[in-house]
């Protein structure tokens, strides 16, 4: 018995100087974008730029009733497929304004900037040169859509849907991004 006593004793002390300690563990509530893509989590037109610019023109004075404004309703596969290539490609474009390379201009398109990079690199300029087709088909694609859903056909409509569009799309780009003035000229986005 007292064996015993003693044992019980004995693994009381030892267990109770053993610890068990929990891995480290970092919770973060955003998601990247791959982490959003192969989970399906992109939304349908939510916080589209396109979206947004066209509601500040076609209805000021609703947006704060919308909670969600969607591009397309119908389920469209060609507007899916450029909504998630934007996102897919959305950092390296990032990147690319950041360094100069692309910049937004006034009509909603992006544009290529010659910098030290492009000149010496021309994988470089050819991956740019990829991105800004590739992100301007998708623009279009989403603009044209959403002018046929809303029949939007008169030209003055169209074109400040489109101003408001790149205005928005200048105010989300990175620092270091070249965008275009009313008059023409270039000017590089600074701190907000």
């Amino acid at each position: 018995m007292k064996t015993i006593f003693l044992f019980i004793v004995m693994m009381t002390v030892v267990l109770a100087s053993c610890t068990i300690k929990p891995p480290g563990v970092t919770i973060t509530s955003e998601k990247t974008s791959l982490e959003k893509q192969l989970l399906g989590s992109f939304a349908r037109g939510q916080n589209d730029p396109f979206t947004t610019a066209a509601v500040w023109i076609a209805q000021p004075d609703s947006l704060a009733d919308q909670g969600t404004i969607t591009v397309a309703r119908a389920v469209d596969p060609e507007i899916l497929k450029a909504q998630a290539r934007r996102r897919l490609n959305s950092e390296d474009i990032d990147s690319l304004k950041s360094r100069g390379t692309l910049g937004e201009g006034i009509d909603g398109l992006i544009h290529f900037h010659e910098t030290d990079s492009s000149r010496s690199d021309s994988v470089y300029r050819n991956l740019a040169l990829l991105m800004i087709q590739a992100e301007n088909d998708d623009r279009q694609v989403i603009l044209n859509r959403f002018f046929k859903d809303k029949e939007i056909v008169a030209e003055n409509i169209k074109t400040q849907l489109v101003i408001s569009f790149a205005g928005v799309m200048a105010r989300r780009s990175p620092d270091g991004t070249p965008v275009q003035q009313p008059d023409g000229s270039w000017e590089v986005k600074q701190g907000d």
